[in-house]
C-alpha cells in the first residue's frame, strides 16, 4: 500500500527533464590511517612499509625529498610498472637516472595499515645505505594533513576539513606558520626573519643548514667549531657540514635561541636553507594541505 501511494504520488507529477534537476556532487570520504612509530637513528626517522602488498621495506620518513623513492629491489618485489624516466638530484645538484612508476599502494606501521590512495613512486639507485625507500608523507598521506610527534615517535594522519589547523591557535612556546608550496611539488617550505624561507626537511640530519653563501646574513664567521658530517645525497654526489651555532631564528614569530647549525658545503647553488632533525627534535609538527599551515608546538 505504500509503494502504490508513492507510484500514484509520481503520477501527478509534472514531466521535468534530467538537465532541470540540480547536479548532486558525489562525496569521497577519505579513510585516515592509523598512527604509525618510527625509530630515529643514523638512517634517519624509519618504520616499516609496504607497496602493493610487498613488504615490509625499511622506509625513512622525509618531507624533504618531494615524492616517494623507492629501490630497484622494492621495484621488483612490489612489480612496479615503469612508466617514464626521470632525473633526480639531491643537495650537492649531482643529477642521477632514475623511473617515475605507475600509482602504487602504500600501507605503513603493518600490512593492513593502508595510506588514503595510490600513488607514483621514483625508482632510484641512490637511496641512502641501510633504506629501501623514503616515504614522504606530504605525498603520500595526501588530501589528510600529518603530524609528527619527534619525542615519542610516532606520525599520524588528520582529516583538514574536520579538524582543521587555525591560525590564531597557536600553542604555547610554539608557532603557527604558513605552509609554502611551491608550483613544482608540497615540500613544506616555511617563512623565517629576515625574508628568508626554509624547507622543513626530516630527512636531514642536520639542524639549520645553511650554505656559505647565506651564512654571513646569519651572523656565522668563517672558522670555528668543527664537529660536522658528511652525507652522500640522491645523485651521488657529497655534502659537507660545518657544525657551529646561530644565536637566534625566528619561525612563523617562535623564536629560536642557540640554534644547532651546519654551514654547507658542495651544495648547488639555489639550494634551500633546511631545518632539520637537530632543530625539529624536541616539538610536535602538524601539517594541514587544506589550510597551508603548519604548527609547531613544544612537547
Amino acid at each position: 500500500m505504500i509503494l502504490l501511494g508513492m507510484v500514484a504520488s509520481l503520477a501527478v507529477v509534472p514531466s521535468v527533464s534530467a538537465a532541470s534537476y540540480p547536479l548532486t556532487r558525489r562525496v569521497v570520504r577519505v579513510v585516515v590511517p592509523r598512527d604509525v612509530s618510527f625509530q630515529e637513528d643514523e638512517r634517519g626517522l624509519v618504520t616499516s612499509v609496504w607497496v602493493n602488498t610487498a613488504g615490509p621495506f625499511v622506509f625513512a620518513i622525509d618531507t624533504g625529498a618531494g615524492t616517494t623513492i623507492v629501490s630497484q629491489r622494492v621495484a621488483a618485489e612490489a612489480r612496479l610498472e615503469v612508466r617514464r624516466s626521470v632525473s633526480i638530484a639531491g643537495l650537492s645538484g649531482r643529477i642521477a637516472k632514475a623511473y617515475e612508476s605507475a600509482p602504487a599502494e602504500l600501507a605503513a606501521g603493518s600490512s593492513t595499515n593502508r595510506l588514503p590512495r595510490a600513488v607514483p613512486v621514483t625508482i632510484s639507485d641512490g637511496l641512502p645505505a641501510g633504506v629501501d625507500g623514503l616515504l614522504d608523507p606530504a605525498q603520500a598521506f595526501w588530501p589528510l594533513g600529518f603530524t609528527m610527534d619527534f619525542p615519542r615517535g610516532s606520525l599520524s594522519a588528520f582529516d583538514p576539513v574536520a579538524s582543521p589547523i587555525v591560525k590564531d591557535d597557536v600553542p604555547e612556546g610554539g608557532a603557527v606558520t604558513g605552509w609554502l608550496m611551491r608550483a613544482d611539488s608540497r615540500r613544506p617550505f616555511v617563512s623565517l626573519d629576515g625574508g628568508r624561507t626554509a624547507l622543513i626537511d626530516t630527512g636531514s640530519r642536520f639542524g639549520l643548514a645553511v650554505g656559505r653563501i647565506e651564512q654571513q646574513s646569519f651572523g656565522i664567521l668563517d672558522g670555528g667549531p668543527d664537529s660536522g658530517t658528511s652525507v652522500r645525497d640522491l645523485g651521488g654526489g657529497t655534502v659537507k657540514g660545518r657544525r657551529t651555532t646561530v644565536a637566534r631564528v625566528v619561525l612563523g614569530g617562535m623564536v629560536l635561541e642557540n640554534v644547532p647549525t651546519d654551514v654547507l658545503s658542495g651544495v648547488a647553488p639555489g639550494t634551500p636553507i633546511l631545518v632539520g632533525r637537530d632543530v625539529l627534535r624536541p616539538f610536535v609538527v602538524s601539517f594541514d594541505p587544506r589550510a597551508r599551515l603548519i604548527r609547531l608546538a613544544l612537547r
